[in-house]
Parts: C-alpha cells; sequence; structure tokens
C-alpha cells in the first residue's frame, strides 16, 4: 500500500492520506511541529506528499523541505500549494511566494554542479490560479508568468494560489 501524507492537513486530512498538524484533533494521525521536529516519518517510506498553506507559515522552509525530500522514496510526487504574493497576505504568514520560488531545490544544472546543491525534485509543473474574477486572464498567466509578476499586471489581476507538483530524485 502507498503511503500518503498530507502536511498541516488541520482540518481538511485529504481521504487516504495520514494527516500531520502542528495541532492535534480528530484529523491529525501525527502532531507534529514540522519546523523544529521535522517529519517523524523514516527515509525513504513515502509515495506521495501534500502539503496546502503549510509552507508560507514556516520559519525554517530549508529545514523542512530537506525532511520532505528525507521521507519521500525514490520518484515520489510532491504537491504544494501556497499563496501567491499578489494574493493579500495575512499576518502570520512568514513569507510569500512567485513563481519561481523553490527553484533551489529543483535539479538544474546550475544548483548541482555551480553551488554544489544536492539532487532533490524534479519540477513537474508550476501553475498559478486566478481568484474567481481573474480566471479569464489564467491561461495568458501561465503562459507568460514573469511578464506577468514583473509588470504592472499583477497589481491588478490576482493569484490567489501557486501550485508546484514536484518528483523526489534519488541515486
Amino acid at each position: 500500500m502507498k503511503m500518503k501524507i498530507d502536511l498541516g492537513c488541520g482540518l481538511n486530512r485529504r481521504p487516504g492520506f495520514i494527516g500531520i498538524d502542528q495541532y492535534p484533533n480528530k484529523n491529525v494521525d501525527i502532531v507534529a511541529d514540522l519546523d523544529k521536529e521535522g517529519i517523524p516519518l523514516d527515509s525513504n517510506t513515502v509515495d506521495y506528499v501534500y502539503s496546502s498553506h503549510l509552507l508560507e507559515h514556516l520559519f525554517n522552509l530549508d529545514f523542512v523541505i530537506r525532511e520532505i525530500y528525507r521521507v519521500c522514496k525514490h520518484n515520489a510526487i510532491v504537491e504544494i500549494h501556497v499563496p501567491h504574493f499578489s494574493f493579500p497576505q495575512y499576518e502570520f504568514h512568514v513569507r510569500t511566494f512567485r513563481y519561481e520560488s523553490l527553484k533551489d531545490y529543483e535539479i538544474t544544472d546550475y544548483n548541482n554542479k555551480m553551488i554544489g546543491m544536492p539532487d532533490y525534485f524534479k519540477c513537474l509543473s508550476r501553475q498559478l490560479v486566478c481568484t474567481k474574477w481573474y480566471k479569464f486572464f489564467e491561461k495568458f498567466i501561465n503562459r507568460h508568468p514573469y511578464l506577468y509578476e514583473q509588470s504592472f499586471l499583477c497589481s491588478f489581476i490576482k493569484c490567489a494560489d501557486l501550485i508546484i507538483m514536484f518528483q523526489a530524485i534519488k541515486k
């Protein structure tokens, strides 16, 4: 049976997933402070990681990303949902995300050869998700994410989320 985990599940654990959250409730299977303790699972045991609106709350993002990689099996899928910086942020968010966020954890010639980063993830997809009022622009924005983020467009057309799909690559 495939092991699937929902990090920061809160009250909305995905069906068929093991819920991991800092705060206990009926949907949390494992209580853990990911920022301090990491993911309390053995290495190379997880087939699918789902994280929705968790990473923006973490102070120790690098540690948690490395923990996600540690628990993943080779070819495991990692699905990350985070708020896009163009959308209004809440006071308890400690960071914002743009289209290229988490790029340092991807397998690229630059990361691996120039600065000695270890292999982590292959990026399968990145998608900006617009709020309902701006869905009409979503296709254009995803074709031209750099134009969108580096121009006045993101001041007027709001993207609520960024969804990144990774595949863990281990040798």
